[in-house]
């Protein structure tokens, strides 16, 4: 009981501590520093004072502990599937992060060593008693953990209008109290290892990829909700040996032959929806292209440098993160882009008002599949409030 007693005091502490830290150096230090420097050293004290001060009660386990990490890691990538699937729907944004080999560097040196270190901490939590009495260990800190993730200067007041605080709420709330469960659920069955198996692939995909789903939080959100109930009921069965998972076991040549066609698959379609690939789909939401291209039709666009591109070409641009997909009429040299294009959608009267840069070029249009992204722009609409893209049309060329 004394022990129970001591480890509430120790999370109540760590908790006020990191928050207290947290909120004066991120206010303190401005720029990048405290990002990049302070926050991870920061934490790698804190972890190790913790690991000095606070040691693991042994526990023993009468299920494979190897299943829970294979399961941990499969939801890892389902949860990333699934989310840039989505895109494909609810569309695409640019990463903010910057994405040059150094950039990749400092990011993932200073975003992993964070997680890392906060995954140590919480292991040392939960598995400081193994008395099973403790349901609310887990409870307290997975609160604890919660609080530190939320950005308090992001906090909105009353006054801010409910709309604020419900976005708030799944923007930063809601995403971060299931991620916490999830950790601390996989390290209350299994350890720290699943833990990073499961948040360490997304923290890669996302420091690396080009593109993050566009900002629909409650559909990440209920991403999450779904992939942490498919991974609560398949751990659980394996944990009351209701069900036996393994990964690798003997397989067939038919079987082999079956998997290694569905990973192709898989790799090609998420290659093909994080635009790694030469070309990408885009789904029409207006009939300015009509009637060449219809709303609800998807084309296939390849990646072209200017130079290539000929008048006639059917292109797709990118106009206020939208993209726009219009004809090409002219190409000129402005004495303040450089080179553009004059664009008109085959339906529109006028030509557009605006120049399209040469770093605004996406593409040229090759295939156009009629009908098929009808299902994208449906749900598109019953998650957004529905409208069309409005590309300013007439006007004076200089």
């Amino acid at each position: 009981m004394k022990r129970i007693k001591k480890i509430n005091i120790i999370v109540f502490t760590i908790g006020a501590i990191i928050i207290a830290l947290s909120f004066i150096l991120e206010n303190i230090i401005k720029g990048n520093q405290y990002f990049y420097l302070y926050k991870p050293i920061m934490w790698i004290l804190i972890t190790l004072i913790i690991s000095l001060k606070v040691k693991k009660k042994v526990q023993s386990f009468n299920y494979n502990k190897n299943e829970i990490k294979q399961m941990a890691l499969i939801c890892s990538f389902i949860y990333i599937i699934i989310y840039f699937l989505m895109g494909l729907i609810i569309g695409y944004t640019n990463n903010p992060l910057d994405r040059s080999i150094l950039g990749i560097l400092k990011n993932t040196l200073a975003i992993i060593s964070v997680a890392v270190c906060v995954e140590i901490i919480r292991t040392r939590l939960l598995k400081y008693t193994n008395s099973k009495k403790q349901w609310f260990i887990p409870l307290l800190v997975t609160l604890v953990f919660t609080v530190i993730d939320i950005n308090l200067n992001s906090i909105p007041s009353y006054d801010n209008g409910a709309h604020v605080i419900i976005n708030f709420i799944f923007k930063e709330v809601g995403p971060s109290i299931i991620l916490n469960i999830a950790l601390s659920y996989l390290v209350y069955r299994e350890g720290l290892a699943s833990a990073l198996l499961f948040k360490l692939p997304c923290l890669l995909v996302m420091i690396i990829t080009p593109i993050y789903l566009t900002n629909n939080y409650a559909i990440i959100f209920a991403i999450q909700v779904v992939v942490f109930l498919i991974m609560y009921i398949n751990i659980e069965k394996i944990c009351h040996h209701e069900s036996k998972f393994v990964l690798i076991k003997p397989m067939t040549i038919k079987d082999k032959i079956k998997y290694g066609v569905m990973v192709i698959y898989g790799l090609f379609l998420i290659a093909f929806s994080f635009k790694l690939l030469s070309f990408f789909p885009i789904a029409i939401i207006s009939d300015s292209m009509s009637p060449t291209i219809r709303r609800g039709d998807v084309v296939v666009v390849d990646k072209i440098e200017y130079e290539d591109i000929k008048i006639g070409d059917t292109i797709a641009y990118s106009l206020n993160n939208i993209s726009v997909v219009h004809r090409v009429m002219e190409k000129r040299q402005n004495h303040q882009l450089g080179k553009v294009l004059v664009t008109k959608g085959d339906n529109n009267r006028v030509k557009d008002i605006k120049y399209v840069s040469e770093d605004q070029i996406l593409g040229k249009v090759t295939v156009i599949i009629p009908k098929f992204g009808y299902p994208a722009i449906l749900f598109r609409e019953l998650m957004q409030k529905p409208g069309k893209v409005e590309v300013e049309t007439g006007g004076t060329y200089e």
